[in-house]
């Protein structure tokens, strides 16, 4: 069989008859009309739709939440936390601290919960580290969305932090699909075609089976499009993730940080300079660290 090629940012990449099968495979996934992370437990699945109806049942969530004890010690930790909890008021009991917590950190909670079930899943070993990579970043993105949306407001910081925690699940999709091909992964051109073509789509597709709201679903479907036309001065959801997003890749390159946000018309309505994005997450550092110990890694 002669190698499949496939384009990857206008690039023909040549794929082995091994990979070929594995982007056969994720496309057809993405036309399907539902997919869902092997491994990924249900119970989360479930606290995400529950929390995704008109008239949120808090009984109901308590009662999912409290089926799963490690889940429940990490909603009271973060209801706990000095973010959520300045005057230091012990809370005990679950029902109060899924109230505190709100909707979207408790869905960031869920995801953090599921993401170490995953690294836990002996049949996905061979990925283990990779997983964590992957939620490594997704929680640095939820950070960094979240001082921005502080910072530039008319973002709400909760929705800009879970748009962070969820904007790559596509990559984490793609990234189990591999698992039993280790090779595949260490391929970096041949993996990263993968995560390039079929991570954002996919990432829209599983968001949208796990009832988030549209205007999120949106955010990380349009978060990869740095080249879109932009109305008005003030930044969307997306624009927030996009720049969070950019810092973080280039959080080592300067020079690298400065021209994007000079080139890409998402970014330049921010009118931020690398050095002042650099400086915000600094001085955003201590909230950062709050918000990576209670989603843990």
């Amino acid at each position: 069989m002669a190698m499949q090629q496939v384009e990857a940012m206008g690039t023909a990449v040549a794929l082995s008859n091994e990979q070929a099968l594995i982007a056969d495979a994720l496309q057809q996934d993405l036309d399907a009309e539902s997919v869902e992370i092997l491994g990924y437990p249900e119970i989360a699945m479930r606290i995400h739709r529950a929390l995704a109806k008109e008239h949120i049942n808090t009984n109901e969530i308590v009662r999912q939440v409290a089926t799963e004890p490690v889940l429940a010690a990490r909603i009271l930790q973060i209801a706990n936390s000095a973010a959520l909890n300045p005057r230091g008021e012990s809370i005990v009991d679950l029902r109060t601290a899924v109230s505190r917590v709100g909707v979207n950190l408790l869905r960031g909670a869920v995801a953090a919960h599921a993401m170490r079930q995953l690294r836990s899943n002996k049949e996905l070993v061979a990925v283990r580290g990779n997983i964590r990579d992957v939620w490594q970043k997704s929680v640095v993105v939820a950070a960094i969305s979240d001082a921005i949306a502080r910072h530039v407001g008319g973002i709400n910081p909760d929705t800009a932090l879970l748009a962070g925690l969820l904007h790559n699940v596509g990559e984490l999709y793609v990234l189990v699909k591999c698992a039993k091909h280790p090779e595949v992964i260490l391929d970096k051109t041949a993996y990263g075609t993968f995560v390039s073509n079929y991570g954002a789509p996919l990432s829209v597709k599983l968001l949208q089976g796990w009832k988030i709201p549209d205007s999120l679903v949106e955010a990380v479907q349009q978060h990869v499009d740095l080249g879109r036309s932009v109305v008005g001065s003030v930044p969307s959801l997306a624009d927030v993730l996009a720049l969070a997003v950019t810092i973080n890749t280039y959080s080592q390159d300067v020079e690298q940080l400065d021209l994007a946000l000079a080139t890409m018309p998402v970014l330049q309505r921010f009118k931020f300079e690398a050095g002042y994005c650099r400086a915000l997450v600094c001085h955003s550092e201590s909230s950062i660290g709050e918000i990576i110990d209670a989603l843990g890694m």
